[in-house]
């Protein structure tokens, strides 16, 4: 609607619309506004308390609402652990918050101001679920850059110009809703730790689960262990500074009334290995899961927390 209306206004050829300062105060807020339409893009690195943090946003704005424009911006936060220690809510070296806005643009008397009216977010162990809303000043620097202004900083969008823009870079990733495509499939583990000697013990687990028509849960999982020496130095039982095995379990379960999944392990094939010498058989354990997002969160006998990721 409003760009018919410019259009009209621009469509006299004998009494031609005026433009800058002699433009009426509403056309001239309508086309300050116009000019934020299309899709922009931000990005920012830092490194924080021990992390490098990747900060990127997409906009896009590119629809009429009345007397205002609306849009959305989707913001990607990806944290890195520098020294390579794992983050409690994911157990890896790295995590990502991803969240979608709904945003609302209006002008008034040259002043452009960008609401935020809303918010999704993307699953995940490690999303806290609450987002503040906030507001923008926004500056047209030029037909490429506009820059946001709020208390306490700014920031400059790009635009993307002629590039195709996908409106899914705008959207939360898709997850299953379905327990056999949420639950089901290929996962993986993996932890560093040290035991009482400082020795390093690096874990990795590969995962293969299928829920079957009737709910049933089975499944195997593969554990690769490898125990490395702190000083260097050879264990005498393996004649090297390091040593490993492999553990093979098989899981058998079921869901649960609120589309979580139960299983027991059920069977083991323990690694063998001159240094496991005199250690006892491994312990079959069980456990309960619900899918969070793209992870598995599986709490186990004792509320031992893994968490299993695609």
């Amino acid at each position: 609607m409003l760009v018919l209306a410019l259009a009209a206004c621009r469509g006299h050829a004998s009494s031609p619309a005026p433009t800058g300062p002699d433009r009426p105060p509403r056309l001239r807020d309508l086309a300050a506004q116009l000019r934020l339409r299309g899709a922009w893009r931000w990005i920012h690195t830092s490194s924080e308390d021990g992390t490098y943090r990747i900060e990127r946003e997409r906009w896009m704005i590119d629809a009429i609402d009345g007397a205002a424009l609306t849009g959305r911006y989707r913001r990607d936060l990806i944290v890195i652990s520098l020294d390579g220690s794992p983050f409690v809510c994911s157990q890896q070296a790295v995590y990502a918050q991803v969240a979608v806005y709904d945003v609302r643009v209006t002008a008034r008397h040259d002043a452009i101001t960008i609401e935020e009216t809303g918010y999704r977010t993307m699953a995940s162990p490690c999303e806290p679920g609450f987002r503040k809303l906030g507001s923008y000043r926004a500056t047209v620097d030029d037909d490429r850059h506009v820059t946001l202004a709020w208390d306490g900083g700014a920031q400059t969008l790009t635009t993307l110009g002629g590039e195709l823009y996908r409106p899914e870079a705008v959207a939360l990733p898709p997850v299953p809703e379905d327990p056999a495509g949420a639950l089901g499939g290929a996962w993986a583990w993996s932890m560093r730790s040290r035991d009482e000697e400082g020795d390093v013990r690096d874990e990795a687990e590969r995962w293969e689960l299928a829920i079957g028509d009737d709910g049933t849960v089975g499944g195997t999982y593969e554990r690769s262990v490898v125990v490395s020496a702190s000083d260097g130095k050879d264990f005498p039982c393996a004649g090297a500074p390091a040593y490993g095995f492999v553990d093979r379990y098989t899981v058998r379960g079921g869901l649960d009334a609120e589309g979580g999944l139960r299983f027991d392990e059920v069977a083991v094939e323990p690694g063998q290995h001159a240094c496991l010498d005199g250690v006892s058989d491994r312990h079959l354990d069980s456990a309960a899961g619900r899918a969070d997002g793209a992870f598995l969160v599986l709490t186990w006998r004792g509320q031992r927390r893994q968490v299993l990721h695609r």
